[in-house]
């Protein structure tokens, strides 16, 4: 006698395997959700950690800051004037670039969006004047909630 699945063994077979199915595609999917929210946090920090160190390595080893000019004085632009070049920051299209005597320089990654950069000179110009730095870094991928990760950066700096 030839032992055979009966269609209701099937229909429970596949019933099975078509939850098991599921529950995969469900952990799958966390999975990506996690490796995303992760790389976008890892992306924001990691070039928020290097602007501030590039920022000031450049400021402390500036012979003098142009802009801001004044103490006080803020301004969404920084100039330092490093062994006889100008090195100029500033925003642009969502980037901070770096222009000095070899050209201009995106400063931030394709990943990560930078607003709000200001500078404000502090000191009375005696002695070494020092700069706050503020900005806000903002991940162009989202969240399984939905929204950008973000991160402000402020930081004073003083001249060597």
């Amino acid at each position: 006698m030839k032992k055979a699945m009966t269609v209701i063994e099937l229909l429970v077979f596949m019933g099975i395997l078509s939850v098991f199915l599921v529950i995969l595609t469900q952990i799958f999917q966390q999975s990506l959700d996690v490796q995303l929210e992760s790389s976008a946090s890892s992306s924001v920090n990691l070039t928020g950690n290097f602007l501030l160190h590039r920022l000031e390595y450049d400021i402390r080893r500036a012979s003098a800051i142009t802009t801001p000019g004044a103490a006080g004085q803020t301004t969404s632009t920084l100039s330092l004037v490093i062994g006889g070049v100008t090195h100029t920051y500033a925003l642009s299209n969502s980037t901070l670039t770096l222009t000095n005597n070899l050209g201009t320089f995106a400063m931030t990654d394709p990943i990560s969006r930078i607003s709000d950069f200001s500078v404000t000179r502090r000191g009375s110009g005696i002695g070494n004047d020092s700069l706050s730095l503020s900005f806000t870094l903002v991940s162009v991928t989202t969240t399984t909630a939905g929204t950008p990760e973000t991160r402000q950066v402020s930081t004073t700096v003083s001249l060597r």
